[in-house]
């Protein structure tokens, strides 16, 4: 059975805390600049998808009207027949 050579390092506990900081760091810059840009990006989705909702309203107005104007059109066929 062969034994481990043991290998002494040195100690430095401050290193693992700036280490860990430094990824705190990064990882919060990183979450700021992937939300300020999804900001962006949402709010430009919205007022495309805010017009275009607008669009489909005024179509959907005028297939009402043509609707309407079609029901009474057969109203009075039907009653001629």
């Amino acid at each position: 059975m062969r034994v481990k050579a043991q290998v002494i390092r040195p100690y430095h506990p401050v290193r693992k805390f700036v280490i860990a900081g430094i990824g705190v760091l990064a990882m919060g810059a990183s979450a700021y600049v992937l939300y300020s840009n999804a900001s962006d990006w949402a709010q430009e989705e919205l007022s495309v998808l805010s017009e275009e909702r607008d669009k489909l309203m005024i179509t959907v107005e005028a297939l009402r009207e043509g609707n309407t104007d079609l029901r009474a059109r057969v109203a009075i066929l039907e009653r001629a027949q």
